[in-house]
This record gives C-alpha cells, structure tokens and sequence, in this order.
C-alpha cells in the first residue's frame, strides 16, 4: 500500500528494476524521495493505481485506473475529486475595529496560507495571505473594496470573485467548502516507462520514481 511505500527507509529508495523485468510487468510499488519530499504509486495487477505525496505541510493522495499504453502508462482518476472552493459567509460585527476578513474550515477554525487579492474601485490590486487569524485593512487604506478571490494553488483551489461588503467595525466571513481537499485530480497524466522505472509527468513538474516490489510481494 501507499502508506507503506513511502515509510520505506530510504535506503531502500535506491532499487533499480532491468529492461527485461519491467517489460514482463510494469505492476507495483515505485517510490520518489528528495529532501523534505517523499511520493509512491503503486500499480495494482487489477487496473487500479493508489498514489500519496507529502512535501513540507502539503500531503496529497489520489487513486483510480491506469492503463498501459507502448511504452507509457495512462492514470485516471477514479471518482474524478471535486476541487475545493472558498464561497461568502456572515458578517459578523466588531465594533471599534478596522475592516476584517477570515477564512473559516467546516469546523470553526481560522484557515492559514490561503492566499487572496483584493480588487478596488481603482488603482492596483492588493495580494496577500491569509496567517490564521483575522486578517485586518490597513487604516491607511482609503480606496474602496469592491471584490476578493482566494486561492490554494497546491489544493487546485480558486474561489469565484467575491463582493466585499466593507464597513467598518465589521468582519466577512468567508468558508471553505474542503470537497474532495487533499485529493489530487491524475487524469490524463501520463508516467513513461523505462529501467529505472516510471517517469511521472505532471503539470506540477516531472518525478522519477524507482521500483521497490511488484505488485505481488
């Protein structure tokens, strides 16, 4: 399994297979790791495919079919994840207090590392990031919100563009819908096959991932 594959030590992420060995099955268990990064996809002698990533706070997983295809195989998502989104919530009152913006998880809590840009009636955009706790207007501000989008590239997340309703001594919520959150969309992506083992290409970037065991061990 995932899990298993990327606790292997990483002196066992050293595995090569042969020409001759990946030709007869290109089923199961392969490995990437670099730095803080470590990735497994394993390809499953039934046509499906469990894959998992984690990388700083980032984790990912995914899973479905895969098919082979000459010298390449095909992965497909399966169910197809629905990508988060960020949509308007409540505005809750603040007397006192400048104009301010939160991002909320199902749970209550303050969402850190969402970033977002504020569009005003006029000149340039503001860009920021959300730090888990109220995110506040400059009181030098003197231009006039008039929209917000949010964003988690990494959580193929991007929220419509949103009206802002500011007022002083007032805060907008906004919540986050998780969907399938953490859950990465591979269809379409295509990993080539070779000797050391699978070469997964992604919009992300590409990874070489060296096979530990077949699909039977």
């Amino acid at each position: 399994m995932i899990s298993l594959c990327l606790a292997r030590p990483a002196s066992a992420q050293t595995g090569t297979i042969t020409a001759s060995s990946g030709a007869a099955s290109v089923t199961g268990e392969y490995v990437h790791s670099e730095m803080e990064l470590v990735s497994g996809i394993r390809l499953n002698d039934d046509g499906t495919f469990e894959y998992g990533l984690t990388v700083g706070s980032l984790d990912e997983r995914a899973k479905g079919r895969w098919k082979q295809a000459g010298d390449h195989v095909e992965l497909t998502s399966d169910p197809r994840p629905i990508a988060p989104t960020i949509v308007a919530g409540p505005i809750a009152a603040a007397p006192g207090e400048p104009f301010a913006l939160r991002v909320v998880a199902p749970n209550g809590d303050d969402v850190p590392g969402v970033d977002f840009r504020i569009d005003f009636d006029s000149g340039e955009p503001l860009e920021d990031y959300t730090n888990g706790t109220a995110w506040q207007l400059s009181a030098d501000e003197t231009r006039a919100p008039r929209f917000v989008t949010f964003a988690m590239p990494s959580y193929r997340l991007r929220s419509e563009r949103l009206p802002l309703d500011v007022r002083a001594g007032s805060v907008a919520t906004f919540n986050l819908i998780p969907n399938d959150f953490g859950v990465a969309d591979l269809t379409g992506v295509v990993a080539e096959i070779s000797a050391d083992g699978l070469t997964l290409h992604r919009p992300e970037g590409t990874m070489l991932f060296r096979k530990l065991s077949d699909a039977g061990d």
